[in-house]
Parts: structure tokens; C-alpha cells; sequence
């Protein structure tokens, strides 16, 4: 089995609530799943909506859904955390002894953080911070900075 980004088998995928700010900085507010088995000797077959294909949601499944199409979506109202899919195939013999396991975290933002320095740039500035600009001597222009920001994002584990 394999399955194509943004979620991968072996690898985690992250998604945010839609009223998380996660989503502004890049979250996705869901994932689908592509999921291809490859029999020996044949080119990958695509089940992802496949009625044979079935998704389980082993652990977290207070955090997440998953559709019959392989579409995961965070719950309303939970909180962040980290889930486990199982894709398998019982109904269909030639791949019932097949199965994968996908990680999808739900992630929030837990902290953001504003660091402005002295612009324009010169030899050290980027360890100087400038939290007050005042006007430049003798004339009456302000100081300028540029600010950078950090968002801090966690799964809460």
C-alpha cells in the first residue's frame, strides 16, 4: 500500500480545526487519503474510493473522521492530539492479509511571538532588539523595524 501527499503510510500528516489559527499560517483543515496497492507483476491500482477499502480510526478518534473516500476531518471542539487510521481491505480476498497504518495530527497554535528589530539592517542588528522607536535626531522622521514572527504549533504531545 501506498498513499500520495499529504498524508503518506509510515509518515504523519497534520491538519487544523477550521477555527484554528493553525490555518492561517498553512494547516489544512483536511487530508485526503490516496491509497494504491501494487500486486507483484502489476501497475499500482488507485483504492481509495473503492467500496473493498475500509478506514479505521484506531486511536484518536475523538479528534478525528475519516469518510468512506479516505477524507479526514478534525472534530468540532477537540482539542490537539494525534490519531492513527488503519487502511484495510477484509471484503476483498486477494488483499485481506493487507493493511497500513497513518498518522494524522490535528495541530493549534499555542504560542506566537513578535520580535522586531532596527531597520534598515546593519552588522549585528539581528541580536538587537528595538522595542521603542523614537524620531531621528534633528529631524521629524521616526526610526523604523521590521518585526519577525514565530507561531508555535503542537499536536499537544
Amino acid at each position: 500500500i501506498s498513499s500520495s501527499t499529504p498524508c503518506n503510510t509510515g509518515a504523519i500528516c497534520s491538519i487544523a480545526r477550521p477555527t484554528d489559527p493553525a490555518t492561517n499560517v498553512g494547516r489544512r483543515t483536511s487530508a485526503q487519503l490516496v491509497v494504491t496497492v501494487t500486486f507483484p507483476g502489476q501497475s499500482p491500482i488507485t483504492f481509495t474510493s473503492d467500496p473493498r477499502t475500509l478506514y479505521t480510526v484506531v486511536s484518536g478518534s475523538d479528534l478525528i473522521a475519516v469518510s468512506s473516500t479516505g477524507l479526514v476531518t478534525p472534530k468540532a471542539g477537540t482539542m490537539f492530539g494525534a490519531a492513527v487510521i488503519r487502511v484495510t481491505f477484509p471484503t476483498y480476498s486477494r488483499a485481506a492479509s493487507v493493511s497500513a497504518n497513518i498518522t494524522v495530527r490535528v495541530d493549534g497554535v499555542t504560542g506566537i511571538s513578535w520580535t522586531p528589530s532596527p531597520y534598515p539592517t546593519y552588522s549585528g542588528s539581528s541580536s538587537v532588539t528595538k522595542t521603542t522607536l523614537s524620531k531621528v535626531h534633528c529631524t521629524t522622521a521616526y526610526q523604523r523595524a521590521v518585526v519577525a514572527a514565530a507561531v508555535t504549533l503542537s499536536d499537544g504531545t
